[in-house]
């Protein structure tokens, strides 16, 4: 997550090559702002940090991963300006279910989907997962990049770590630190100046 804190950052970028997109300066500033909220809230504890620290080669998959978070939210904003955003979901998924069978055929990976496909714990969570995040999430946040702005958009959907912490303390029942507190507060003011344009 600290690393795909650079996202925002990233599809600003992209947006003003592929889109044109310009921000403002308030803008900048509150993307500046959310972002700084999100590297102090998921630096907090000392474990993750020492885990990125220790594995570099992760550090990079992240950050190419962060590219591709980026890249798909640009992309798909370019591709179907006014398109509906659940039919340019659908594409999307179509396209990544032929880049995972390619990957999985190359890779020799299919006994471990037949084992997958028996948990049927798991594919019970992992298909509500889809419904949430590949569906109702992509689809909502190509909407937000169609008419709020691409690194607008892509700097609220960071914001996942901030929404995870309620979850984690009523959930999980774990200890809330006074940094991650201070980090999503200042993320979520970040966020409440962008919608001042």
């Amino acid at each position: 997550m600290l690393v795909y804190s650079s996202v925002p950052l990233i599809t600003a970028i992209l947006g003003r090559v592929f889109l044109g997109e310009r921000l403002t300066v308030l803008q900048s500033g509150a993307m500046a702002v959310t972002v700084a909220g999100i590297i102090i809230v998921t630096t907090s504890r000392k474990t993750a940090l020492e885990r990125v620290q220790r594995i570099g080669r992760g550090v990079w998959f992240a950050f190419i991963g962060a590219v591709g978070q980026a890249l798909g939210l640009v992309l798909g904003a370019y591709g179907a300006p006014d398109y509906d955003v659940f039919s340019a979901t659908q594409i999307r998924t179509i396209a990544g279910i032929i880049g995972f069978l390619v990957v999985i055929s190359v890779s020799k990976r299919w006994p471990s989907v037949r084992d997958a496909i028996k948990n049927r714990p798991a594919m019970r969570h992992t298909l509500r997962g889809s419904f949430f995040g590949p569906f109702l999430g992509v689809s909502l946040g190509l909407f937000a990049a169609q008419h709020a702005g691409t690194g607008i958009a892509a700097t609220i959907i960071a914001t996942v770590p901030i929404i995870l912490i309620p979850v984690s303390f009523f959930l999980f029942r774990e200890k809330i630190s006074i940094r991650e507190i201070a980090g999503s507060v200042i993320a979520v003011s970040g966020v409440a100046v962008l919608f001042f344009r």
